[in-house]
């Protein structure tokens, strides 16, 4: 086999390889851009999650207080013998 010959298929080779690299960047950015659009999306309902959650939980915690405040009340008025 004669070297032009072998030059021939090596720059073939490589440029080959260069082509699968362009379209494997081309897919890899059409990937991000798709991440990047969906994760843009999911933002605001993720958002309006937390702040439910949030005051999901400061509703709890006052029905807490008010329960925890109630069974004082109970308490000193049975103490103090004034629920009878």
């Amino acid at each position: 086999m004669d070297t032009s010959k072998i030059a021939h298929q090596v720059g073939q080779a490589q440029g080959q390889a260069q082509e699968k690299g362009s379209q494997l960047m081309e897919k890899t950015g059409n990937v991000v851009q798709s991440t990047k659009e969906t994760m843009q999306q999911m933002v605001p309902q993720a958002k309006e999650n937390y702040h439910a959650g949030k005051a999901q939980g400061q509703a709890e915690t006052g029905q807490q207080v008010k329960a925890t405040t109630l069974g004082a009340a109970d308490a000193v008025t049975n103490a103090t013998g004034m629920n009878k």
